[in-house]
């Protein structure tokens, strides 16, 4: 599916359900990837995107939901299980780590940094929830920050949302993860590449496109 936008200056958040452009805009996105274990490439439209959505805790799941993939599907790949999360970042087909920061070793993200795998920091994890549970989440995140800084682990900073009610406005999602010493502009060109890869004509390799003259 050919999409005539121009992918180079999208703002895209990542969601756990397909919005209504809209609903986008009124948060400050223009367009978005979200997460689906029922693929359908027709149901990508010229600002929602769809990934693969598997979510597992042993390798033999994972292995298997990774056959159902095509090599044209963005795939996602969501555990509590690090080893799975290893085994993940190291198959071709998986693009994201998303909604695992907080299980996320030192080795797992050196190894995203090396095979180009995106890892998410949904925001919705922060928000549904409460005392000592937040501040381990929010050790958790400051800790995998410092660690994408080093070794440069692409890090997609999102909503997560799974409804709309759930969605934060860009530039609140900005003041929270740049507090925390993330880059928060860095992560909208990450999550734009992982978008480009598969739905931009123009898109060849990271870095490389073509111009036209």
């Amino acid at each position: 599916m050919d999409f005539k936008m121009d992918f180079k200056s999208i703002k895209p958040d990542l969601l756990r359900f397909k919005p209504k452009r809209e609903e986008l805009e009124l948060m400050g996105f223009d367009s978005c990837l979200f997460l689906t274990k029922e693929f359908d490439e027709d149901s990508a439209l010229d600002f929602a995107f769809p990934a693969y959505f598997i979510e597992c805790d042993d390798t033999n799941s994972l292995k298997k939901e990774l056959r159902k993939a095509s090599k044209s599907w963005i795939v996602a790949v969501k555990s509590n299980n690090v080893s799975v999360i290893r085994e993940a970042i190291s198959r071709k087909k998986v693009d994201l780590i998303v909604d695992s920061f907080h299980v996320m070793d030192y080795i797992s993200l050196k190894l995203c940094a090396e095979k180009n795998v995106a890892v998410e920091i949904p925001m919705y994890r922060f928000i549904h929830s409460r005392g000592y549970r937040r501040a381990r989440l929010i050790e958790s995140m400051i800790n995998v920050i410092k660690i994408a800084k080093k070794h440069s682990t692409n890090l997609v900073l999102s909503s997560g949302a799974g409804e709309f009610c759930e969605m934060r406005h860009i530039k609140q999602l900005k003041t929270f993860f740049t507090y925390f010493g993330a880059d928060f502009s860095r992560s909208l060109e990450n999550l734009r590449a992982v978008i480009r890869r598969y739905y931009d004509s123009e898109y060849l390799l990271d870095g490389l496109e073509i111009v036209s003259c």
